[in-house]
This record gives C-alpha cells, sequence and structure tokens, in this order.
C-alpha cells in the first residue's frame, strides 16, 4: 500500500468515480456516465460513438445546428448546457433525498487535505459534507506585470467555494470545467477545453511571477488549483486522466518540468493515483496509491484508510 507525504496537505483531483463509488458498477445517469448525460439532451448512436465525449458534443451541436435556421452554433450549445445542467440537478437532488446512497465522504479531510479539485460540474460533495449549502464563490485575480496595464480581473476556470472553517479545518472546492449553478462554464466541448488552455497558461505565468517575488510577500495573492497542483502533492480518484483532460495535464507536465532540473527533484510532491489492472499505467508520472484491483470498492476503502 501507498505511503501519502506527510509533510503537506494533499490535492484531490476527483472524477465520476467518486459517483460510481456510491451507485455501483451498475447505475447509469447524468452524475456517473457520461454517454447518459450527453443522450439525455438528445445524443443516440450516430453522435456517442468515439469514447471521445468533447468531440460527442460537438457533433451533437452541429447536428442539432443543422436542423434548424434560427440559432447559429453557440447559441444551440447555450441551450444544451442549460439543459444539461437542469437533468444534472435532478439527478443531485435525488441523490441527495436518499440516505441509503453512501459516498466515501471521508476523503474529504481537512487535516490532510486542502484542495478538491473536482472534474464533475455537480456540488453534490459540497452539499453534503456543508449541511446543504453552497458557499458563494470566489476567483482568484490576474495581477498584471508592469508592462501591461495596472488593474486586475477575475481568471473564469478559478471558480471555487471554500467549506469549513480556519479553526476547524477547511477544503477549497474548484470546478475548472464549471458546474450546474452557472451553466455557462460548463467546459464540454473542444472549443471551450481549446481557449482553457490559454487560461492555465495564465495561471502558470501568475505562478512564476509570484514565485520570483516571495520576498516580497503578496498577501493579497490567492493560491489557484494550478498552485496547489504545482506545491502540493496530488491524489486523482475516480478520474481516469484521458488524453481529453489537456487543461489538467498541462498542469500535471508543468509540476514534473518545474523540479526536473539536477537537485530540484527532492523538492516535488508526487501524484498518486488509483489503477485498474487494466489500465495503462504511468509509473514514471504516477505513484501507486493503493494495491491495484479490478474491485474499486477496495481501492476506496484504503483510500478513506488513509485520509481519514
Amino acid at each position: 500500500m501507498g505511503q501519502l507525504e506527510t509533510e503537506k496537505k494533499h490535492v484531490i483531483i476527483l472524477g465520476s468515480g467518486f459517483h460510481k463509488e456510491a451507485h455501483g458498477k451498475d447505475i447509469f445517469n447524468c452524475l456517473t456516465d457520461w454517454n447518459h448525460l450527453l443522450k439525455s439532451v438528445g445524443g443516440n448512436p450516430t453522435t456517442i460513438q468515439n469514447q471521445n465525449y468533447i468531440l460527442d458534443f460537438e457533433l451533437l451541436v452541429a447536428n442539432k445546428t443543422r436542423k434548424q435556421t434560427e440559432k447559429i452554433a453557440s447559441k444551440i450549445e447555450d441551450d444544451l448546457l442549460k439543459d444539461l445542467s437542469t437533468n444534472i440537478e435532478k439527478d443531485q437532488k435525488n441523490v441527495l433525498s436518499k440516505k441509503d446512497i453512501q459516498y466515501p465522504l471521508e476523503i474529504f479531510n481537512p487535516n490532510k487535505v486542502s484542495d478538491v479539485i473536482s472534474l464533475n460540474f455537480d456540488l453534490v460533495p459540497e452539499l453534503l459534507i456543508n449541511k446543504g449549502k453552497i458557499p458563494r464563490i470566489h476567483y482568484c485575480k490576474h495581477v498584471f506585470t508592469k508592462e501591461e496595464k495596472k488593474m486586475s480581473n477575475s481568471i473564469n476556470i478559478t471558480r471555487h467555494r471554500i467549506i469549513g472553517n480556519k479553526k476547524n479545518g477547511e477544503i477549497t472546492f474548484w470546478h475548472p470545467h464549471g458546474d450546474i449553478m452557472t451553466p455557462s462554464s460548463m467546459q464540454l466541448g473542444i472549443r471551450k477545453y481549446g481557449t482553457s488552455i490559454t487560461e492555465v497558461e495564465l495561471l502558470r505565468k501568475r505562478h512564476k511571477q509570484f514565485e520570483a517575488n516571495m520576498s516580497k510577500k503578496d498577501n493579497n495573492y490567492v493560491e489557484s488549483w494550478y498552485d496547489k497542483i504545482i506545491n502540493q502533492p496530488v491524489i486523482i480518484l475516480g478520474a481516469s486522466m484521458s488524453e481529453n483532460e489537456w487543461d489538467l495535464w498541462f498542469a500535471l507536465i508543468n509540476k514534473i518540468r518545474n523540479f526536473s532540473k539536477g537537485g530540484n527533484s527532492k523538492f516535488e510532491s508526487k501524484i498518486y493515483k488509483m489503477r485498474h489492472d487494466n489500465e495503462k499505467y504511468r509509473s514514471d508520472i504516477f505513484t501507486e496509491l493503493v494495491p491495484k484491483s479490478n474491485d474499486y470498492k477496495i481501492q476506496w476503502q484504503f483510500v478513506k484508510n488513509l485520509l481519514s
């Protein structure tokens, strides 16, 4: 069994497997299955065939746009995102109303975890651990360099909510791909994934700028999820981390590059990941967290024991 680092708190990257663990592998809904999610807004076997859901979504947008003459593709996309948000929220309400659905909430231990980067659009974890209340949204600011205008603006992919308090411990939940509270923030298509890379690069430059000026102690600087990935150990739970996750891979590779210079590797914190027996595994990137198994329930129990 893997041993967690104890010097720093951990950052969890959370995928839809979090819902699979609670519902069971044979339950398909808008929380557990991307294919089901797209079908809920009119996807069909002719548009959902690539196991590449961001491409599938683009094909769905294109097909729906072709069938009418009033709206351009971006408006059709907006409509689809609103419908998707509604469908996810229905399943979310259903989950929250059932006491027999048991989520592995033990992983959200503020003594060992500082941040959760959710790749899901729902807010189930936040609602469950915060007694049904959703804290207000915060954003990180981008402070321009001297060569640019002396102003700052919010970076859209840094939307986050803080649950808990400094006395008893708090966890920051990030939704870099958006969430159902703001349908327009939801990132599903290739175009949105592509433009988000620009914002992640902004976070990289922002991080480097702060790193270079740490001696000045900028008390107004709020670390983004990118900063957390670079500086802290990462645990990937319930997420396959396919090649489609460009923005997350961009951050993870920058973490590796950041400490690749000879002598600096000793400062690099690890990237842990659950893994399936048949999953392609990159031991040069990921550190085994728990024994590989076809039974994810066994793995989740190991993780709960490690983090609780």
